[in-house]
């Protein structure tokens, strides 16, 4: 049985991630097969998806094996390779996998299992409050929670904010977005004209890319609206996000824990289980 480890992401170094082929402009960073980080052999993951992509299946099988025989215990692997076992029509094994690492972390296994067009919706910050409650309710004292919320209560609190004007196209985008309406992902960057705020733009288009699974799209955009102003707890939370399924913990956690502090109430229920080991 693995130890549990303490992953302090402030005090380490990870200069790896991986990425979709094709997807984006983003800058490719080289594979490390044997870069780790806190033990976690992060190069071994990025190397599974390439063989998965090249169609070496059954060489992804034993990479994935090796990993867990060192980390028996590591969710991102485990539900991995339970993704893989199901494709493969071994059901058995991959219900096995997908158990136990709900069993050791619900949290990171439903996110990590997320792999489908919207399934990473209950997690991603769907608009900067701040900016929203400023244009739709001016002169209001802020609607940020006392408490801290799962980020499933907190989207479910943010949407009904979403009742204010059925006729303003921005609304009805959010609304697109938070109901899971396959046309908004059919939206493009030149297309997207309902607001001139270039911050706000990129992050929502970030928000797109990311729930078409397209992750160095989204990491570009997220960049973007940062580079042009965009300060908002809520992006680089959902940057975060995307750096932590690309393999950067370092980076990705340290992120979320700058929106926690930043005041993102679900920013510390998803530090808590994305970056503890």
């Amino acid at each position: 049985m693995a130890s549990h480890l303490v992953f302090l992401v402030t005090t380490l170094i990870l200069s790896f991630s991986s990425g979709i082929d094709g997807q984006s402009d983003a800058p490719v960073m080289p594979v490390r097969t044997h870069a780790t980080v806190a033990g976690l052999p992060l190069g071994q993951m990025a190397e599974t998806e390439l063989l998965i992509r090249a169609g070496r299946v059954d060489e992804a099988v034993a990479l994935f094996d090796a990993m867990l025989a060192q980390q028996p215990d590591w969710v991102p692997a485990l539900t991995a390779r339970a993704n893989l076992l199901h494709r493969l029509g071994r059901a058995t094994e991959a219900r096995r996998d997908q158990d136990r690492a709900m069993q050791l972390n619900p949290i990171a296994a439903r996110f990590y299992g997320a792999k489908r067009n919207f399934s990473l919706l209950p997690f991603i910050a769907l608009y900067p409050a701040d900016w929203f409650d400023g244009r739709y309710y001016p002169g209001q004292s802020s609607t940020r929670p006392a408490q801290t919320p799962s980020p499933t209560e907190y989207r479910a609190e943010r949407v009904r904010h979403l009742d204010v004007d059925a006729h303003d196209p921005i609304i009805t985008f959010l609304r697109m977005k938070a109901t899971g309406d396959e046309g908004v992902l059919r939206l493009s960057a030149h297309g997207f004209a309902i607001d001139q705020s270039e911050p706000w733009r990129a992050m929502m288009m970030g928000n797109l890319a990311l729930l078409r699974q397209d992750l160095y799209q989204a990491l570009q955009y997220y960049n973007d609206a940062e580079l042009s102003g965009g300060n908002w707890p809520e992006l680089r939370y959902n940057r975060g996000l995307v750096e932590i399924l690309l393999n950067n913990l370092t980076n990705g956690c340290a992120d979320l824990q700058s929106s926690q502090q930043a005041g993102y109430p679900p920013a510390l229920e998803m530090l808590t289980g994305l970056c503890t080991y």
